[in-house]
């Protein structure tokens, strides 16, 4: 397994970002007043690209991360940041911590778990804030290798302490949730042959390239699903035509791949259709005359050859190569 590691950049922040900041609070017992910048208060923020998004469940959704599922670390950055007009005197040291209670804020409708230890470490749980700046870094470190993909986690960090320095409650927990992509995932450029169904207008013994791309989308550590952004679904692609000749894109209801492969090989070692029967049998199992369907990690090509099935018809014989073009 490849080892990858993810590291962010945070950019400095201007006294705009930090006041707007302070403009978000809203009146609280915990809180300074809105109407008054003069008290001065510690609150705990993640910055993404130029930009700060603030904490609370108003913004469960900002703290979203991806990482692949080989990485075996990703750091990222977050700020213990001074709001007010005034200034501290001297060093404030703010202790950073879970607080798994901060779950139910949820906003999103996703039943989540909380992100299992073994699979992360704060490692500046205690953050030191020099005197008269307004700004100090602290990382937390994430293994999403050890993380299972087929959980839904969330871990919510919060400043738990600061010395007796008024902390901003609705500026003060960040939600990070970390969702992986395997090695398969990806943005696709798809070539493709179509076998046996001449007599139902779809086009044989050509190989052509699909108008627009395919993208495969992290279902398990193991398996990715398929996305044609041809016509914005989920269905199986496919070509019109004759024998020969391609004269369109189609696509096929009621039949959408899912592409399962075995991690220790890259072998596609099966595909299955995620969409229900709607009464015509439609179902995806790989072809057996074809044993070298796989991923090739080097060239980040798929190659692989399956077949549909439905009743009172012929095996339609799909033969599928993705070529990697970038990440979603």
């Amino acid at each position: 397994m490849t080892k990858m590691t993810t590291k962010r950049t945070i950019l400095s922040l201007s006294l705009v970002s930090i006041l707007a900041l302070s403009s978000c609070l809203k009146e609280h017992d915990t809180n300074v007043s809105t109407e008054d910048f003069s008290p001065t208060f510690v609150s705990l923020v993640f910055p993404r690209g130029n930009s700060t998004v603030n904490s609370g469940p108003q913004y469960f959704n900002s703290a979203g991360l991806q990482y692949s599922a080989d990485a075996a670390t990703a750091v990222e950055t977050f700020l213990i940041k001074v709001g007010g007009a005034g200034e501290f005197n001297s060093d404030i040291t703010a202790t950073v911590g879970v607080d798994a209670t901060k779950i139910a804020d949820n906003t999103d409708g996703v039943v989540y778990e909380l992100l299992p230890d073994s699979t992360y470490e704060i490692t500046s749980t205690s953050v030191v804030l020099p005197a008269k700046e307004r700004t100090a870094e602290g990382t937390i470190t994430f293994h999403p290798n050890k993380i299972d993909p087929t959980h839904t986690y969330v871990l919510p960090v919060v400043i738990k302490d600061a010395g007796g320095t008024t902390i901003a409650s609705n500026i003060n927990t960040i939600y990070f949730r970390v969702a992986l992509k395997n090695r398969y995932d990806g943005v696709y450029s798809l070539r493709m042959r179509l076998e046996e169904w001449t007599a139902y207008g779809i086009s044989t013994g050509v190989s052509g390239p699909f108008p627009k791309a395919i993208e495969l989308t992290t279902n398990l550590a193991n398996t990715v699903t398929h996305f044609n952004t041809n016509f914005n679904t989920e269905l199986q692609p496919g070509f019109t035509g004759t024998p020969g000749v391609i004269t369109g894109s189609t696509q096929f209801g009621a039949a959408s791949p899912e592409y399962i492969f075995d991690n220790a090989t890259n072998k596609l070692i099966d595909v299955k259709n995620t969409i229900a029967d709607d009464g015509r049998g439609r179902t995806f199992k790989l072809n057996p005359a074809v044993t070298d369907s796989r991923f090739d990690p080097t060239d980040k090509i798929i190659y692989a050859a399956y077949m549909m099935t439905q009743t009172g018809r012929p095996n339609l014989l799909i033969y599928d190569t993705l070529t990697y073009t970038g990440s979603r």
